[in-house]
């Protein structure tokens, strides 16, 4: 059955199937064919399980990978293409203080693939991660308050690329943020300019080019054209 009756995430997968993100049970793979459900957990004895049993972010990459983000387990990488032939086995990316090259923070709130194939990780309390995956380099995007182009919060909880090749994110307590990746600056919108909050949760657009928001009060759209 399903492992958890807290269920944050559902995305869809290969086959029809669907992974289902839960709060304390982990991941699960249903497949509606047959109504199965196959459970993924953390297992302190094997060093290849999901790290962590709170899921906070799913994405299924091109190459049919799927980056799952934990509260407090970092990364895991699993190829859902190999289940068929062998048992799950999740690839971990943990913070380590000692190495500048792990990822800025174990809780991750969003992991999002842009259109260069390119990984960008918004965790919670450690800012905006960028992450190569044909090099393995990941460059921090982090907080400073003495610099006012840098990014103006690092709970960082959803992230959208525009046709223009901007990022744009959503944050806990600076509002909406604009990420302008040619010259390195970011822009914040917050409630000071008609943001209905500064918690904003999930980021979609329409077929005008707005952007939807949902945050602490409500839902917004916004016209990035005229701000």
């Amino acid at each position: 059955s399903l492992s958890h009756n807290i269920v944050r995430l559902v995305l869809p997968g290969l086959d029809n199937d669907l992974w289902i993100g839960t709060h304390g049970g982990g991941i699960c793979r249903f497949m509606p064919g047959s109504g199965r459900f196959i459970r993924y957990l953390h297992d302190s004895r094997d060093s290849t399980s999901l790290s962590h049993n709170e899921i906070r972010s799913l994405w299924l990459d091109r190459d049919s990978l799927l980056w799952i983000g934990t509260q407090g387990g970092g990364l895991n990488v699993l190829d859902t293409r190999a289940l068929q032939s062998r048992p799950a086995l999740f690839r971990h990316f943990r913070h380590d203080p000692a190495d500048s090259n792990s990822i800025c923070s174990d809780y991750i709130r969003c992991v999002y693939q842009d259109r260069q194939g390119l990984f960008w990780i918004g965790t919670q309390g450690g800012g905006l991660d960028g992450l190569d995956p044909a090099s393995g380099r990941i460059k921090h995007y982090r907080q400073d308050p003495a610099d006012p182009s840098t990014i103006t919060s690092n709970d960082i909880f959803c992230i959208y690329e525009d046709p223009a090749g901007m990022l744009w994110l959503g944050s806990w307590g600076a509002g909406l943020i604009k990420f302008n990746r040619d010259t390195g600056r970011f822009t914040s919108y917050t409630s000071k300019d008609g943001l209905a909050s500064d918690a904003v949760y999930g980021i979609l657009p329409d077929r005008n080019g707005r952007l939807w928001f949902s945050t602490n009060n409500g839902l917004v759209c916004f016209d990035p054209s005229t701000g």
